[in-house]
């Protein structure tokens, strides 16, 4: 799977990736997985702060998912070891997803948000452990001058609208899953009546 959608808010593009998050969110529920986010980056860098406003988001939707990666603490190359140890410690059954930032020498890819069950980022750390990859395309690397270009107001919509959809996916999800269950158990009732 390599779903990619641009981050302005196009509705089809934004449905694009509710629809493919509602499915996963729906697999790891009916599974009995803790749904685990581990928002990648630093935010001392504008270009590489899209995982950790992602955790900041998802964190303040107090939805019911674990979030490691805030801008208050970053999950980066330092300590990703150690967050690693600790989730694996703390959540027997985990669906990791991993949010991150991406750079690009295509300026128009900027703005996307792209789905994808490979690692496509520079740390090889990261392919062990995520069952999903969500990136944020935020920076445009310039080949001329080698130069980074990023806008924080560009990465501030792309999470805002991640995490609208995020939100929305997971809580549909999480609705079907309970008439999943109240169907079984009115099923249940009338086999035994």
């Amino acid at each position: 799977m390599r779903e990619i959608a641009s981050a302005f808010g196009l509705a089809e593009d934004l449905s694009i990736i509710s629809n493919n998050l509602e499915k996963l969110f729906l697999s790891a529920i009916e599974n009995q997985y803790d749904i685990v986010c581990v928002c990648l980056g630093t935010s001392n860098i504008l270009g590489d702060s899209f995982g950790p406003l992602m955790g900041n988001n998802l964190t303040a939707q107090k939805l019911p998912v674990f979030v490691y990666g805030t801008t208050q603490s970053n999950v980066n190359a330092s300590n990703l070891n150690a967050t690693l140890k600790l989730i694996n410690m703390v959540h027997s059954k985990a669906y990791i997803i991993v949010l991150d930032a991406l750079s690009t020498t295509d300026s128009t890819t900027v703005g996307n948000i792209v789905l994808s069950n490979q690692y496509i980022g520079l740390n090889p750390k990261v392919k062990v452990f995520a069952d999903l990859f969500i990136y944020g395309t935020t920076t445009f690397v310039s080949p001329v001058r080698h130069n980074l270009y990023a806008k924080l107001n560009l990465i501030n919509t792309m999470c805002n609208n991640l995490t609208k959809c995020f939100a929305y996916s997971l809580n549909n999800a999480l609705r079907k899953n309970k008439l999943k269950f109240l169907e079984k158990c009115v099923l249940a009732e009338l086999k035994t009546n």
